[in-house]
């Protein structure tokens, strides 16, 4: 990932034209086949609507990643010198901020040109101020953070489940870089600070997406 969209990620309050640029760099990425920068501005939970879902809601990435290898494998298996990269355009962003800042809707018209020829879709992307995937370490406890999924069982004010390697997934409540954990009353206990594992950070992350075609 580039350093202008590594900071541009790690940045907690971005202005309307950041994220579009930020969107755009994700966009970029697809362009480009990188792998790499994508699921870095992704959610590894990232669901998505679009042509080639047939209809469905696909979550995660493995949907995603096939498209990024196959298209790679055929540019290698054609052998013939590499091309400019498609050409994106975004048309009338517009930016709806939602939970205090942490979370937006970007909404657009996205302009591919391949050769002489334009593809147009019409696009609604939210992007979240997060942590999802994350490894965090507090005591001698390392943890998975996850999408706190909203059921009778969940605390009211849970933003996240923690997963682990060795016992059940248990609610928690994200405040900076402290973990409150729930009593079984639901009761909050005491923030734990807590420490991020292998270059995880809190980043600007795109969890949803949904894509089409205009009408004609």
């Amino acid at each position: 990932m580039s350093p202008r969209l590594l900071e541009l990620a790690r940045h907690d309050a971005l202005t309307d034209s950041d994220l579009v640029e930020l969107n755009q760099g994700l966009l970029d990425a697809i362009a480009k086949s990188d792998w790499d920068t994508y699921a870095a501005l992704v959610a590894p939970d990232l669901s998505c609507l679009e042509p080639e879902a047939k209809g469905q809601v696909v979550e995660g990435l493995d949907f995603h990643r096939y498209y990024f290898d196959y298209f790679k494998a055929q540019a290698a298996a054609d052998g013939a010198p590499a091309g400019p990269p498609p050409n994106t355009t975004l048309a009338s962003p517009n930016v709806r901020w939602m939970c205090g800042g942490e979370a937006a809707v970007l909404c657009y018209a996205r302009l591919i040109q391949r050769g002489t020829t334009t593809i147009v879709t019409e696009e609604t992307r939210v992007w979240e101020w997060s942590l999802i995937g994350a490894t965090i370490m507090y005591g001698s406890e390392a943890a998975t953070v996850a999408r706190a999924r909203r059921t009778d069982a969940a605390p009211a004010r849970a933003t996240h489940q923690l997963t682990f390697s060795n016992h059940r997934p248990q609610w928690v409540r994200l405040v900076g870089n402290t973990v409150v954990f729930f009593r079984e009353s639901q009761q909050e206990e005491a923030p734990i600070p807590f420490t991020l594992k292998d270059g995880s950070s809190w980043r600007w992350r795109l969890v949803h997406f949904h894509r089409s075609e205009p009408a004609k």
